[in-house]
């Protein structure tokens, strides 16, 4: 037998002890709204309406909110049970009745974050290899001079076995497709993207 913890960055600590500072039965807000941050994202409205009822910064809300989720995502993906969950808090020095309420908080809403996770990691194919050639019809019968590019793609995936797919299209969707991709891209970097993966990894 032997323990699974969640390693805390200095980052995790500083924003958690917020809840230090406030009434326990602020905690059960508190986890109802990280729970909500891995399903839909940061919602910046919600944490001013918090920060104004207990007094402090939207900032220090939304910190004590993104790393709350942190620790309950990583404790929810690892199935630890309530006693690793208290030793986890150990290295944060809080008093025991907000330990006892935050352990009481992971139990109620585990099973739901194990769902959300599941949903968030659900198999794609993953791209392998990919391939292309031009075809360009010059003229027909019907029409001289005519310019008419196709491009065949070979597209090669895991999923997990090896599959090969081959798509054709013109310059206008190949073009849109591309512009598809380079903006998922840039979605890929974004501040939530980068949560979200760290949180089911």
């Amino acid at each position: 037998f032997f323990s699974m913890l969640v390693v805390l960055t200095e980052q995790h600590k500083k924003d958690l002890a917020l809840f230090a500072e406030l009434p326990p039965a602020a905690l059960a807000e508190f986890a109802k709204i990280a729970v909500e941050f891995l399903r839909h994202g940061a919602n910046p409205k919600i944490y001013s309406g918090a920060a104004q009822k207990l007094n402090v910064s939207p900032t220090d809300v939304k910190g004590a909110v993104e790393a709350l989720s942190f620790v309950f995502a990583e404790c929810a993906k690892n199935n630890i049970n309530d006693i690793d969950f208290m030793d986890t808090l150990l290295v944060l020095a809080f008093p025991q009745e907000i330990n006892e309420g935050l352990k009481n908080m992971y139990e109620k809403y585990k099973k739901e974050m194990r769902s959300i996770l599941a949903e968030l990691s659900f198999g794609l194919p993953h791209y392998d290899n990919i391939s292309w050639r031009l075809d360009v019809q010059v003229a027909s019968r019907t029409l001289n001079k005519q310019v008419e590019p196709i491009f065949t793609i070979k597209l090669e995936t895991l999923e997990p076995e090896h599959k090969v797919r081959y798509l054709q299209t013109d310059i206008v969707n190949l073009k849109h497709i591309v512009a598809e991709l380079e903006r998922a891209l840039q979605e890929l970097k974004s501040a939530h993207c980068r949560r979200i993966i760290r949180n089911v990894k």
